[in-house]
């Protein structure tokens, strides 16, 4: 995608409107009056929705001026603005953010933007949260998680009804500590599991 400061000149060599060029949408409506210079401090959803089409540094400035300005900046759209977004300017934005009604997927989302702090900060709020999951996301989450947060999760994750599968015990063991996986050993093997090793 052009800079959108081109856009004029491309709608210009296309005898066509930039909001032609983007296809008809509020983002496009709102990058055509950025690249005039008339455009005001997007919406969080508008800035979402143009962020795609912009330079880092410009989604980076507008987040800030949205979330110190907009109602309605909140970790989802955070989450959605983090593919366009340095890590610091992630930090940055995510400690000033209010962590109410954090989710599972808002926490699956952002971990692959977010540092080890962020992603601490955000599973202490969705565990203080009474927030659940089962170990079977957990296995996704793990690789992002510090050891720690990864087994206060497997620790409130684990109910009686949930069946530990080799699968399960696989995924988690390189990352949580011996004391976590021998226990879930141990509730597999209560429940019945057994391994086959014939492949």
């Amino acid at each position: 995608m052009p800079d959108i400061e081109k856009l004029p000149q491309l709608a210009q060599i296309f005898h066509c409107s930039v909001g032609s060029l983007l296809g008809e949408s509020p983002a496009s409506a709102w990058v055509a009056q950025a690249a005039a210079g008339t455009a005001e401090v997007p919406s969080p959803q508008l800035l979402t929705e143009a962020a795609p089409i912009l330079k880092p540094q410009q989604v980076q400035t507008l987040a800030e001026k949205s979330q110190q300005t907009q109602k309605g900046f909140d970790l989802s759209t955070l989450v959605q603005l983090a593919p366009f977004l340095g890590k610091e300017s992630l930090s940055i934005l995510f400690h000033r953010l209010n962590l109410a009604d954090v989710t599972y997927e808002d926490i699956s989302n952002i971990a692959p933007f977010a540092d080890r702090e962020m992603m601490s900060r955000l599973v202490n709020a969705f565990l203080q949260q009474g927030g659940t999951t089962s170990l079977k996301q957990i296995i996704d989450l793990a690789p992002f998680l510090a050891r720690q947060d990864l087994n206060e999760l497997i620790l409130r994750a684990q109910r009686p009804d949930e069946r530990i599968t080799i699968e399960i015990l696989t995924h988690l063991s390189p990352f949580t500590d011996k004391e976590r996986i021998g226990q879930l050993v141990n509730a597999f093997l209560q429940q019945g599991g057994t391994a086959s090793f014939d492949e």
